[in-house]
């Protein structure tokens, strides 16, 4: 259950992040995709190392610290790779082909962490299970994405990070049905590998929070995007305003050009008066006809 948990808030936290990449301009986007596929890495291994606390093999365990860290270090790597083809990518099928990436982010990623696995005894697997879970994974995952791609309100978001949840859980599982683990005291585990119940809770504890972070980060963006958004809509409507303006203003020039020059070609004079006897309009052959200086005129 708390494997479950963590899952399903890394996988909501990483579609979230993921929605707002896509949205993101070119130089912002490759950040946002790193941080998702961070986001649901650390959501992989730490489901992974949660869940193993509800597998008993029936002798001591631990897990080495490289191949540990190696798993998670792999996981985000590949699952941020699928995030990018999805996001970065046109075509019909990119959704699909970046699903399939996260799916095997995944199985590396469990499968690393079963290498790191230290028992004394003789680990075996089954090949159709193995390879079950591998398919399980890539299709779900595809799935999640194809629904991350196609709906970007908070129903499809829900619906991506469930579906990511079952991609992960299911692959797990299915795995773990798949490992047989003979016992042989002959063989030791190493001194510097980690217990179980420490690792799995210290990730717990440390995804809840890092994902809680992330969470708040991507809510936090969204709404400072949001007033951006407004603004540049505010500017964008006072520049339209003002092209406006100047357009009329052009026009009017134009007409009163227009108007001068009718004017002024006329065979007649013409002028016109106001109620306090000025004189306000004249052609050139009215100034001509009484002779009058341009300065009087003006």
């Amino acid at each position: 259950m708390l494997a479950g948990l963590v899952c399903l808030l890394a996988s909501s936290v990483a579609v979230s992040i993921f929605h707002r990449a896509i949205v993101a301009p070119a130089r912002t986007r490759l950040i946002w995709i790193g941080i998702a596929g961070a986001a649901i890495g650390y959501g992989i291994w730490a489901t992974h190392f949660v869940a193993m606390l509800a597998y008993e093999p029936g002798v001591t365990t631990g897990y080495g610290i490289v191949l540990t860290a190696l798993s998670l270090a792999t996981a985000m790597l590949l699952t941020s790779g699928g995030f990018g083809i999805a996001a970065g990518y046109s075509g019909r099928w990119r959704a699909a082909a970046g699903g399939v990436v996260i799916g095997g982010g995944i199985a590396s990623m469990h499968y690393l962490g079963m290498w790191a696995l230290e028992v004394p005894g003789r680990v075996t697997w089954s090949l159709d299970l193995v390879f079950a879970s591998v398919i399980l994974g890539m299709c779900l995952g595809c799935a999640a994405l194809v629904v991350a791609v196609r709906y970007k309100n908070s129903w499809g978001a829900l619906l991506a990070a469930v579906l990511l949840t079952l991609a992960i859980v299911s692959h797990h599982f299915t795995a773990m049905g798949a490992v047989q683990i003979v016992p042989d005291p002959t063989r030791s585990t190493d001194s510097l590998s980690l217990s179980p119940t420490f690792l799995a809770l210290a990730i717990a504890g440390v995804a809840l929070s890092v994902l809680g972070m992330s969470l708040i980060g991507v809510l936090a963006d969204r709404r400072l995007a949001s007033r951006t958004s407004k603004f540049e809509e505010i500017i964008s409507q006072l520049s339209i305003a003002r092209q406006q303006l100047e357009g009329s203003q052009r026009e009017l020039q134009d007409q009163t050009l227009r108007l001068d020059t009718a004017i002024n070609h006329m065979v007649e004079g013409l002028c016109m008066f106001d109620a306090k006897k000025r004189l306000v309009v004249c052609n050139e052959r009215y100034a001509r006809l009484y002779r009058l200086p341009p300065e009087l005129l003006r």
